[in-house]
């Protein structure tokens, strides 16, 4: 994400000062054209990363530029991440998930999402955005101007289950499945041994 940070930091001067230039050149007032534009950018911004709509019951982790990562053991609840440019790491293939459906909810302006689920829970992802880049399991889809709806064949009949909901501008999310740690366990003599 560093790299894509860099490109729109990058982009954005080149912008800004193609617009100086230009505004210079032809005597234009760049404020006049530049204010209406800050507007409709911080517009489809506040559309992207609405308030909060997961409910009492949802914890929320918000921050404008960085990182969010979550490995090991830790309880899965219905959260929600809200971030302007940044990544969300969440390894849940240790993590202890509740019976029934768990939603995450990922909010944001730039930002790519790499999620790690244990294969015996049930996905569902939802994407939405200008320019989405979805991958669950093996399936894939890339989208522009449309939203996306992918699920794993086990979602409907799992008895712990995750819905991923991503409502970006520019977003890339990836759910990897991973075999559960009790799958690869075979009991011989009494002792757990990893097959």
């Amino acid at each position: 994400m560093q790299n894509r940070g860099q490109v729109l930091v990058g982009s954005f001067l080149v912008l800004f000062g193609g617009g100086l230039l230009l505004a210079s050149l032809l005597h234009i007032s760049f404020w006049a054209v530049c204010f209406p534009l800050t507007l409709i950018i911080v517009g489809l911004f506040m559309l992207v990363v609405r308030p909060s709509f997961g409910g009492a019951s949802s914890a929320e982790n918000a921050q404008f530029l960085g990182d969010i990562v979550r490995s090991g053991e830790w309880q899965v609840t219905n959260e929600e991440f809200r971030l302007f440019v940044g990544d969300v790491r969440l390894d849940m293939s240790r993590a202890q998930f509740p019976a029934g459906e768990t939603v995450i909810r990922l909010n944001g302006f730039v930002y790519d999402t790499d999620i790690t689920v244990p294969d015996d829970v049930g996905v569902t992802l939802s994407a939405n955005g200008f320019v989405v880049d979805t991958k669950l399991g093996i399936q894939h889809s890339e989208n522009f101007l449309s939203g996306v709806q992918l699920a794993t064949n086990n979602y409907t009949a799992a008895e712990r289950k995750l819905r991923v909901v991503m409502n970006s501008f520019v977003g890339n999310v990836r759910v990897s499945l991973r075999q559960s740690p009790a799958a690869g366990t075979v009991v011989e003599n009494g002792a757990g041994v990893t097959a």
